[in-house]
């Protein structure tokens, strides 16, 4: 190949058959380069679209409503799931009205949001815009409540309005305690909670609202708790970034989700699906599974119905294995149960003998 290039009389752009074996036998290797390129970016993008799927799934997945009667805290801080406990002892306190009281708010819901705000057009010259540009800890307390309250002005319980409440708390004052509140407005059962968090989480490509609560429906006479519910509602959004244009995209997509409506639109979402769990409906689904499991079945061959909760107390009756109880109340006496036989005889029973019907 030396003296065939060194040769004046063929021209510079020629190949000698050398050269020609070196370029085919160096092909082989820069294909599979190039594959091993193409395999590299492929597992690249499938990564990045399996971590942007799963941190997406939570505004893609419908939630899940779990019954938690036998929990004695219910987390509000799992995704995507509706905790709620109805008490057995429903059909003894029916509800015939309800006040949404004022909110707590967590210490870590503290902090101020700042988001994008509604534009009202070019041709309308407003002062300040139909929002402001920060959510308060006062405004989270505000917009939360009154969602309850519109979801349950839905249902077929009477419902005292925010301004008689507002307007009877601030006729009593220094007072104002729960039972002198519900003589005041007339209504024996009160909407209490804290809203556990209220937040947005931003990284870049990727930002996230959550919204959670855990509320408790109360009679305000005894303290006497007939249905209590957590949950953790969230709106996501990002983008897969493959190319500079994505990452503009992405970063664009996650700027978006922070403004008034999808706060709105989050805060609905929390109080309509613990709305949805209240006993305020006798054809709600939810209360009529809890009825059904207010009948227990013995699981033991022999177990000791007692005058009391605890072995302290003298044995009133042996039920026998199979035996059907309804359940009276469980209200402060884990593990015990309070039942009645089916001939009408009321004592005590270790919950751990007794399963649902």
């Amino acid at each position: 190949c030396e003296a065939y290039h060194s040769s004046s009389l063929l021209a510079p752009t020629h190949l000698c058959t050398c050269d020609l074996i070196q370029l085919l036998s160096r092909t082989p290797s820069l294909r599979l380069e190039q594959a091993k390129r193409d395999t590299s970016m492929k597992l690249i993008t499938v990564s990045l679209s399996g971590i942007v799927a799963l941190l997406l799934s939570g505004c893609m997945s419908q939630p899940t409503y779990k019954d938690s009667s036998d929990q004695d805290n219910l987390s509000s801080k799992a995704m995507g799931i509706v905790n709620y406990k109805i008490n057995p002892d429903i059909t003894g306190a029916p509800l015939s009205c309800v006040t949404v009281m004022p909110l707590h708010l967590s210490d870590e819901s503290q902090e101020v949001i700042e988001f994008t705000p509604i534009s009202l057009g070019e041709e309308q010259e407003f002062s300040q815009l139909a929002y402001d540009h920060k959510l308060k800890p006062i405004d989270k307390r505000k917009l939360v409540r009154k969602l309850f309250q519109a979801h349950i002005a839905s249902t077929p319980i009477k419902l005292i309005s925010q301004y008689e409440v507002d307007t009877a708390l601030a006729k009593l004052g220094g007072k104002a305690t729960d039972s002198a509140l519900s003589k005041q407005v007339g209504c024996g059962w009160q909407l209490r909670g804290t809203i556990t968090e209220f937040s947005v989480q931003r990284m870049g490509i990727y930002s996230a609202l959550k919204v959670g609560a855990k509320m408790q429906l109360v009679r305000a006479a005894d303290g006497f708790i007939i249905w209590e519910g957590s949950h953790l509602a969230t709106s996501q959004e990002g983008a897969v970034p493959l190319s500079p244009i994505d990452l503009m995209v992405g970063v664009f997509r996650a700027n978006q989700i922070i403004n008034a409506d999808e706060m709105e639109s989050v805060t609905s979402d929390l109080a309509r699906r613990l709305v949805r769990t209240m006993p305020l409906d006798s054809k709600n689904v939810l209360v009529a599974a809890a009825r059904i499991n207010h009948l227990f079945r013995v699981t033991s061959q022999g177990l000791n119905l007692r005058a009391g909760p605890g072995i302290k107390y003298s044995v009133t009756k042996v039920l026998k294995s199979s035996e059907q109880v309804a359940l009276v109340s469980d209200k402060k006496r884990a593990p015990w149960y309070q039942v009645k036989t089916a001939d009408g005889v009321e004592g005590y029973v270790s919950k751990k003998y007794l399963a649902p019907m």
